[in-house]
C-alpha cells in the first residue's frame, strides 16, 4: 500500500479526531471533514484531501456562497438574503493542490474574528475544484484534418465553514409527517421547522413496530442541514423492512437529533399509525 494512503487512513482511524470519518466527495476526490464549526474558543481547523483516482489532478480551492432551498439543495447566492458570509474572518493554506493518484494532502483554516464582529452565525462554503488536465488540447492522437471530440468530467466538492460568535441556539420541529407506500417500497414525508439563531445539522431514524412485534430501524438520513436563514426543509426518507414486507399494522416513529444539541436536550420526533 502507497505510504501516504496509509499514513491518510491510519489518520482517519484516531479515535480522537472524532470528525474525520465524516467523508465526502465527487469524482475522485474524498473531502473530510464534510462541515467545519468555528467559534471563539476552536479558531483552527485542518481539511483532509486525497486523491482516489488513477490520475493525478489539480484542484483549486477558493470560497462559495450557496443557499439551501426547501428541497435541501444548495445554489449560489447571487443576491444576499438574510445570509451573513464567514469567509472574510477565514484565512485558508494551500490555494491550490496537486495530488498524485492515493496521495493526501491537509488544507489549514484558521479563524481572524475580530471584535467587533456581531454576534451570531456566519456561513460560506468552500470549493474544491478539478481543474482540466495539462494534455487537454492535445491533439497528437487525431488525424490530419479531422475534428475530434473529448469529453472531461471536472468535478467539485464543497463543504461548509460557519463560524459562531457569542451564545447561539436553534428549535426544531417537525410536522406532516406522512407515510407513503408505494409498491414494495415505501417513504415517509414530514417538514423540518427551524427558528433561532443557528443552523442546524443532523441526522433522521425511521423505526417501526409491527402490532405485536418488535420495533427496528427501518430507515435513516445523515447530514440533513437547516442552513441560515431558511425557515423549514421538506424531506424525504426511503423505508425498507429487514424482511422485505410491506409496512402494515403497525407505528411508525421518525426521530430528527441535531447534532449541535446538548446532551439533555431532547430529540424531535412524531409516530403516526399505519394501518
Amino acid at each position: 500500500m502507497n505510504r501516504t494512503l496509509a499514513a491518510f487512513l491510519l489518520f482517519l482511524a484516531v479515535p480522537a479526531i472524532a470528525q474525520l470519518p465524516n467523508a465526502g466527495g465527487a469524482g475522485d476526490l474524498l473531502v473530510a471533514p464534510t462541515r467545519i464549526v468555528l467559534n471563539e474558543r476552536t479558531r483552527t481547523a485542518e481539511i483532509a484531501l486525497i486523491n482516489t483516482g488513477t490520475k493525478t489532478t489539480t484542484y483549486r480551492i477558493s470560497f462559495r456562497h450557496m443557499r439551501m432551498g426547501e428541497d435541501g439543495l444548495l445554489a449560489d447566492v447571487t443576491s444576499p438574503d438574510g445570509e451573513r458570509f464567514a469567509d472574510p474572518f477565514l484565512l485558508y493554506t494551500p490555494r491550490q493542490v496537486t495530488l498524485d493518484p492515493q496521495v493526501a494532502q491537509t488544507v489549514r483554516v484558521r479563524l481572524r474574528l475580530p471584535e467587533q464582529a456581531a454576534e451570531g452565525e456566519y456561513r460560506s462554503h468552500l470549493e474544491f475544484r478539478g481543474l482540466p488536465p495539462a494534455d487537454l488540447d492535445d491533439a497528437s492522437g487525431l488525424e490530419a484534418g479531422k475534428v475530434g471530440v473529448r469529453v472531461v468530467p471536472i468535478y467539485s466538492v464543497s463543504i461548509p465553514l460557519l463560524v459562531r460568535r457569542g451564545a447561539t441556539e436553534a428549535d426544531v420541529t417537525m410536522n406532516d409527517l406522512r407515510f407513503v407506500p408505494s409498491g414494495d417500497a415505501a417513504q415517509a414525508t414530514f417538514t423540518l421547522n427551524r427558528t433561532g439563531t443557528r443552523s442546524t445539522y443532523g441526522k433522521v431514524i425511521a423505526r417501526f413496530t409491527p402490532q405485536g412485534g418488535e420495533e427496528e430501524v427501518v430507515g435513516t438520513m445523515n447530514g440533513i442541514a437547516l442552513y441560515l436563514p431558511l425557515a423549514e426543509r421538506h424531506v424525504t426518507l426511503a423505508l425498507h423492512a429487514s424482511d422485505g414486507k410491506p409496512l402494515r399494522n403497525g407505528l411508525l416513529r421518525v426521530t430528527y437529533v441535531d447534532a449541535d444539541r446538548a446532551a439533555n436536550e431532547p430529540s424531535v420526533e412524531m409516530r403516526i399509525a399505519l394501518p
